[in-house]
């Protein structure tokens, strides 16, 4: 088992040991791996999931890499990889650079949420789902299903995955406090900068104006916290987390207590 500690090692370890034998290699990483890497919210993982490029080359050197620091053999492995579906990079984020020698990706959230629900496990996937339910903002059952017919247009959701699908909409959206559901835009550097500059207006929610230099913040009221804005796309706002803003889910604000997310605060441009 390994915790997100022992991934970072892991992963640092790796790039040194390709490095050392003169390589370059890429990861995309899913399964519970990203959900730990992304959101912090499960301790452990048996391993890993990854595809990986060069694939022997990364396979031998991670091999070197169980040995010095004591974890199981097939640590890292591409078992998982004859299920990604075959979509676009820009279903990839950005995760870290170790090195010269090693990217990593994180699956995107919708993604890896579909993959859930056609693996459909108990109970491994089970708390998996109900995390990015939340992160995918999954309200429905349809629009569970509709996410999923998205990535696997061919392939029926299997009986436990709608199952799973249902009972975690209503085990996490059950907790709703009766927030508004919607999202603060603003700007201004650090999140607690006490008068951040506001980007949207507040009578014209759907098409905030920013400038693209500017530091960009999504001040998310549903999960209570700060998300640092990607890029726009549609009509949609990507954080660097992986969550996806309905931009007609925004309105301004001029100030907030909301603490950032640590994921899109670790991505941040210079961090």
């Amino acid at each position: 088992m390994m915790d997100e500690a022992q991934i970072e090692a892991a992963f640092s370890a790796l790039a040194a040991e390709l490095e050392r034998r003169g390589l370059k290699a890429k990861l995309w990483v899913v399964g519970g791996a990203m959900i730990i890497l992304s959101y912090h919210s499960r301790e452990l993982t048996t391993d890993v999931d990854a595809a990986m490029n060069p694939r022997a080359q990364v396979l031998d050197a991670a091999q070197e890499v169980a040995a010095h620091l004591h974890l199981d053999g097939s640590w890292l492995n591409d078992s998982a990889s004859a299920f990604i579906p075959q979509t676009g990079s820009e279903r990839w984020l950005p995760g870290r650079t170790y090195g010269p020698a090693l990217e990593i990706f994180l699956g995107d959230p919708r993604m890896v949420l579909a993959m859930k629900l056609r693996a459909a496990r108990e109970p491994r996937d089970r708390a998996d789902i109900e995390v990015l339910v939340r992160a995918c903002y999954i309200r429905t059952e349809a629009d569970g299903l509709a996410l999923y017919q998205e990535f696997f247009p061919e392939d029926p959701i299997p009986k436990m995955g709608r199952i799973m699908l249902s009972e975690s909409i209503e085990k996490v959206w059950a907790a709703n406090d009766g927030l508004i559901d919607s999202e603060e835009l603003v700007t201004g550097g650090a999140p607690a900068d006490p008068v951040p500059r506001v980007v949207a207006r507040t009578d014209a929610p759907s098409r905030p104006s920013h400038s693209p230099n500017k530091e960009l913040w999504a001040w998310s009221v549903r999960g209570r916290v700060a998300h640092r804005i990607s890029r726009g796309t549609g009509d949609e706002l990507l954080t660097l987390c992986g969550h996806r803003l309905l931009l007609s889910d925004v309105r301004a604000t001029k100030s907030t207590n909301r603490p950032p997310c640590n994921v899109c605060n670790a991505r941040r441009p210079g961090s």
